[in-house]
């Protein structure tokens, strides 16, 4: 029996279907057998068996309402629908060699992305730090040597200068990177995941 003789005579198995049914029914069975291809045509056929054994499932199945709004979509043990072509393995598989390295690459850039924030915001922490404790024992230095003022003004007026300005450079960037490690940081490690998850969705 040939594929054309097999769908001839389910067809003419199916009268009792209604007309949209029907054309659910041989709908499914004439994609299940584009996708299994020509030169698996009589084994689907041998898994089938005959068209009056599927035509009876096939008014099983209606007769149960198991197929109203999604048309005919049944899960079948004994043979079921091809899910991948050959030719796609296939394709998949020639493929792998440059998508593999591509996937790397596109993750290694995403982490070194991450990596290069996560220091940029260190190291502006480091700097605010930095700033603030050298303010702090400039201001320190400066008051400690007030007898000094007088012979020497300018060697201890202009290191007490540069000691206000480090820390209020230091104050200044304190609100900022507060916001940083609290918030901004954990946000974007946050979206980075998500993002990452979904591509892999």
């Amino acid at each position: 029996m040939t594929r054309e003789e097999f769908m001839r005579a389910l067809d003419s198995c199916l009268y009792a279907l209604s007309p949209e049914e029907r054309a659910s029914a041989i709908q499914y069975y004439t994609e299940y057998f584009d996708d299994a291809g020509p030169e698996r045509e009589r084994q689907v056929i041998e898994e089938l068996g005959s068209p009056r054994e599927v035509a009876k499932q096939i008014l099983k199945d209606f007769s149960a309402d198991r197929y109203p709004a999604q048309g005919y979509r049944p899960v079948r043990a004994g043979a079921r629908r091809p899910a991948v072509s050959w030719w796609m393995i296939l394709l998949g598989v020639i493929a792998l060699p440059v998508l593999l390295p591509l996937g790397l690459a596109v993750l290694g850039v995403f982490l070194g992305l991450a990596l290069s924030v996560f220091l940029v915001v260190v190291a502006l922490g480091a700097v605010m730090v930095a700033l603030i404790l050298a303010g702090v024992l400039g201001v320190f230095w400066g008051t400690a040597h007030l007898a000094g003022w007088s012979v020497s003004p300018y060697y201890h007026w202009f290191p007490l200068g540069q000691a206000l300005v480090s820390l209020g450079l230091g104050l200044l960037l304190l609100p900022l990177c507060g916001w940083l490690f609290g918030q901004g940081l954990p946000a974007f490690f946050r979206r980075l995941r998500e993002f990452l998850a979904g591509m892999k969705r």
